[in-house]
């Protein structure tokens, strides 16, 4: 994609009649506009199928993608001479393809640790510069998926949204504005786009180029907003931890996890609520842990006690305070404890750490076993 995105223009396509097309539409309905899914009329058909492909990949850069992985399957099954011709009869320039594969051998010699193999990196390929360094193998649908993704978060500054400003003239043929913070203005899907004429809500474009009448976005990729606050939050504004779901401890990860909203960017746009780790800058990440603690959800030892205690642990999220919630809070804070791994590497130099807080909250009958469990690794 890389190798792609810096050639540019693999694809054959009379990019001046799209433009003058698309510029065109709210003058009226050209001849071309009774179908606005399928190839327009006189359009070629095999770039109809890349734009098949690219749309059930994701976008523009799956139909990259698509493309050269076609190109090193004929290239790798019948040869250089053949590769010409498919690229002939498929709408796919065969002197980019050529650019493309001579990068994409130095970028793998430039990361042979991390692509390939060391041995594999200077092999001579009998089809000469045509060859990439590997044959390219059909992305699975978790790769596709993690693809667009690392797409995303090398441009958290190229989102775009669909805008609920709709403009009639051109909304009947099927073409929508949105909003990104790189201008003010609306920006639109370029006609030669595998997503032209459709209305993904979110999406990361490569680059803005300026029509005649409009901006356009190209090199779309479709995007999911709950992406957003994972890999771009940075540039997302979090809000409160929701109290429903409320906030829950995750052995695997050994962190207090919540669902917390969000807006993203200058514009603010609402993001729908998504997990992640409590943040650590909030008193209350203390509490839910000595909560968790008392509960035994995070040493199960503990969860034999639990129902012996003197109050139910959900006390430490309530404003009022009390000795025993005292007792077993403050140690926790004092020492930066809010995972487990922190209170074992305690308990390795301290041994009785919160064993008197945690007596507190049990009757005095409950004591010895309490002391010879402790502890309750």
């Amino acid at each position: 994609i890389v190798a792609a995105l810096t050639v540019r223009d693999i694809f054959v396509q009379d990019v001046e009649r799209a433009m003058r097309d698309a510029e065109h539409l709210a003058d009226g309905p050209s001849a071309d506009d009774d179908d606005s899914r399928g190839p327009k009329k006189g359009e070629l058909r095999p770039m109809q199928q890349w734009k098949i492909e690219g749309i059930s990949k994701g976008g523009d850069l799956g139909a990259l993608l698509a493309a050269i992985g076609a190109c090193d399957y004929t290239l790798s099954q019948t040869g250089a001479q053949k590769l010409r011709e498919f690229c002939s009869g498929h709408c796919i320039s065969y002197k980019a393809i050529v650019e493309v594969n001579k990068l994409r051998k130095q970028l793998a010699r430039k990361s042979t640790d991390v692509l390939v193999h060391p041995e594999e990196a200077d092999v001579e390929d009998a089809a000469g510069e045509a060859a990439p360094t590997l044959s390219l193998l059909p992305p699975t649908a978790a790769q596709e998926d993690s693809i667009r993704q690392i797409i995303l978060s090398g441009g958290g500054d190229h989102v775009a949204k669909l805008s609920p400003q709709v403009e009639k003239d051109l909304a009947k043929h099927g073409i929508f504005g949105y909003t990104c913070e790189a201008v003010e203005e609306l920006v639109y899907i370029h006609p030669t786009s595998v997503l032209y004429r459709r209305k993904p809500e979110y999406v990361v474009f490569h680059e803005l180029m300026q029509g005649k009448t409009r901006l356009y976005m190209k090199g779309i990729t479709i995007i999911q907003p709950e992406w957003l606050p994972r890999l771009v939050p940075s540039r997302c504004t979090f809000l409160k931890p929701l109290e429903n779901p409320p906030p829950s401890y995750d052995a695997d990860k050994d962190d207090i996890r919540c669902h917390v909203g969000s807006e993203f960017g200058l514009r603010r746009w609402p993001l729908p609520a998504c997990d992640m780790s409590f943040p650590k800058d909030m008193p209350d990440r203390f509490r839910y842990f000595a909560r968790f603690l008392l509960e035994g959800k995070i040493f199960p030892k503990l969860a034999t006690y639990t129902p012996l205690l003197k109050n139910k642990p959900e006390i430490f999220n309530k404003p009022w305070v009390k000795e025993r919630v005292v007792a077993v809070l403050q140690p926790l804070v004092d020492h930066g404890i809010d995972t487990r791994a922190k209170l074992e590497k305690k308990w390795a130099t301290d041994k009785r750490f919160l064993l008197n807080a945690f007596s507190l909250w049990l009757d005095s009958e409950h004591h010895d076993a309490l002391v010879l469990c402790w502890p309750p690794l």
